[in-house]
């Protein structure tokens, strides 16, 4: 196997926390968490190296970036506990949900991209319609309340 590493420097981003994803057709990259500017998103062609698109609406840090198979959308979490969902092509988020009742960490998109799937500091996993943008239904552990933060998610791949 032959791999090409490809990489670049961003001017002036300071960060102890960078998130990034690579787009469904990985041809750019989106990247948050500059100390400077900690609610953007920032998409870069790779190839380029050039900034095509900066993504405004988070008031604090994003925790969590996951783009949807079919490359139409992508989801992210903040600090700030809002869940936003973005269309590549504008720069603000198409839905805003707060489906957590704390600072929310991390998020998936189903495989059929019809629902968001996310974890907060408040203990739970919650499932949002995505057409809909409501929450679906709320997975509390079987723990005590607040014994825990959801801090990743993972899609199981099904097999035939």
């Amino acid at each position: 196997l032959n791999f090409e590493v490809l990489s670049f420097t961003l001017s002036d981003w300071k960060s102890s926390r960078t998130v990034l994803q690579p787009t469904h057709n990985h041809q750019h990259l989106l990247i948050s968490g500059n100390e400077s500017s900690a609610g953007l998103v920032y998409m870069y062609h790779i190839a380029s190296q050039l900034l095509i698109r900066t993504f405004a609406g988070h008031e604090e840090r994003v925790t969590s970036i996951s783009v949807s198979c079919n490359g139409q959308f992508f989801v992210t979490t903040s600090v700030d506990c809002t869940v936003r969902i973005w269309n590549f092509l504008q720069s603000e988020a198409v839905h805003v949900l707060k489906p957590h009742r704390g600072r929310v960490v991390c998020s998936l998109v189903s495989s059929d991209c019809n629902y968001v799937i996310t974890g907060g500091t408040d203990s739970c996993a919650n499932v949002s319609v995505f057409e809909l943008c409501v929450l679906f239904h709320s997975m509390l552990p079987k723990l005590t309340p607040n014994s825990g933060v959801v801090k990743f998610l993972d899609k199981e791949t099904e097999t035939n």
